[in-house]
């Protein structure tokens, strides 16, 4: 009885996140977009922004709102101002 050849798969998972919608209304929706379309995780993200991965999770459940010191941050992120979506 003769060997099976091995072959190495890969799988991706396409699932979106609580949150995602490709139109975004509130700072949260637009932060959870960006990570997704980067394909980063909450600690992947919030590592590049220079936050504690639990602000960046406060921050996507519209918990609370970046202050005007992270403000900078987040735009320089996202690549666009998000204060037209501050609500």
């Amino acid at each position: 009885m003769g060997t099976l050849p091995f072959s190495r798969l890969e799988k991706t998972v396409s699932r979106r996140p609580k949150g995602y919608t490709k139109q975004p209304k509130t700072i949260g929706e637009h932060l959870i977009k960006k990570r997704c379309d980067l394909k980063l995780t909450k600690v992947e993200m919030a590592k590049r922004m220079g936050i504690a991965p639990t602000v960046l999770a406060d921050w996507e459940k519209s918990r609370c709102k970046p202050d005007a010191g992270h403000m900078k941050n987040v735009i320089e992120f996202i690549g666009y101002d998000l204060m037209d979506y501050a609500n």
